[in-house]
């Protein structure tokens, strides 16, 4: 019997299916000689050469325009990837979020973002995961000094940080302390203690210090075999934990975690030469038109002293003495010019075991 023909007719337009069949009627198809295809590429290149010089010359042209434009676009790429990294502003979409603005700084305050570092400034603002640093001057080069910084938490608590310190700011509730000092004041516009917006955790090697809405120092020391942590607590209350065992430390207490682990309870005055770097990081406060009450109430805060007054009246017209400061005198004021200003306003100030009594003159 004869196969059928399944040709296409040639005066039909032929659609993927008659293609398909024609082509697998047709068997595959013998190798191009190689000379042929060395003849093939070389009448090409002859065909080529033998254009205008001028198509040449805008085929060439068109190449460089085109290289000239990615190199463009790359260097454009560099500078703004280098101006992301010194100001250590990503992005929006990549952007880690704000957890604190510096409030106060001295010396040598610096960030490291990305294992980039850079100069902090007052007004900075300090991205999640970035690692706060002071120098200390027993360990930078001659000429440098000493630093210390004041931060404000999205939280609004306050952070202070001593010299020779590294504090990672995780987030506004979280810092990871790694060496060095921090003052932590979680309500300083003096609302509700225990706020917990303001709740705040400071995590060791050595332990985790959690606040109770307070006023508490912590230090670790990094250095020695195993790190040593230190919590003092100016005000309310601090919860330290470590290994498992907890324990809870109130205003004039501190806790002790020793290199063997042992958590040490014992008293710790809220006052003293362990707290002056607390007054040194802080930021300026303006006595101009403040009232005594109020230049005191913060004297005490920063000091740790207690002030009493020598009467219920003299408390309540110390509310209504308004200091006349010259500009020259305001901004970081120390404690020891109260009783400067005391006298100025005809009252004598005795401090006596971190009591400051003002009496009338």
């Amino acid at each position: 019997m004869n196969k059928p023909d399944t040709s296409p007719d040639p005066a039909t337009p032929l659609d993927d299916e008659a293609l398909g069949r024609l082509i697998e009627n047709a068997g595959p198809r013998p190798p191009i000689a190689r000379e042929d295809l060395d003849a093939i590429a070389m009448a090409a290149r002859a065909a080529w050469q033998a254009r205008p010089t001028a198509s040449r010359a805008r085929s060439r042209a068109a190449v460089v325009l085109a290289l000239a434009a990615a190199i463009g676009a790359l260097v454009f790429g560099l500078r703004a990837w280098r101006t992301t990294v010194e100001s250590g502003s990503p992005s929006a979409a990549a952007a880690p979020p704000r957890v604190a603005t510096v409030a106060a700084g001295s010396g040598s305050l610096r960030v490291e973002v990305g294992g980039v570092e850079r100069s902090l400034a007052i007004g900075d603002a300090v991205p999640s995961g970035a690692v706060v640093l002071t120098a200390s001057g027993s360990v930078t080069p001659v000429g440098e000094e000493s630093a210390r910084g004041s931060l404000r938490l999205e939280s609004g608590a306050e952070i202070r940080i001593d010299s020779g310190t590294a504090a990672r700011l995780v987030s506004s509730s979280r810092i990871d302390l790694l060496a060095g000092a921090i003052y932590a004041d979680t309500d300083p516009d003096g609302g509700a203690a225990g706020d917990v917006a303001s709740a705040l955790e400071v995590h060791t090697d050595a332990g985790t210090a959690r606040d109770v809405g307070t006023r508490f120092m912590v230090r670790v020391d990094s250095e020695s075999e195993a790190p040593v942590l230190q919590v003092m607590v100016r005000a309310g209350a601090v919860i330290v934990e470590h290994d498992g065992e907890v324990q809870t430390a109130n205003g004039g207490e501190q806790i002790h975690v020793r290199a063997d682990g042992a958590l040490v309870h014992g008293p710790a005055e809220p006052y003293g030469p362990e707290w002056t770097w607390v007054i040194d990081a802080a930021p300026p406060f303006e006595v101009a038109d403040r009232s005594i009450a109020e230049i005191l109430d913060w004297v005490a805060r920063e000091t740790g002293w207690t002030v009493r007054y020598e009467d219920a009246a003299l408390a309540e017209a110390a509310r209504k003495m308004i200091q006349q400061a010259s500009r020259a005198q305001t901004g970081g004021l120390r404690p020891e010019a109260t009783f400067v200003l005391l006298e100025g306003a005809n009252l004598d100030g005795h401090l006596e075991a971190g009591v400051l009594t003002v009496r009338r003159r």
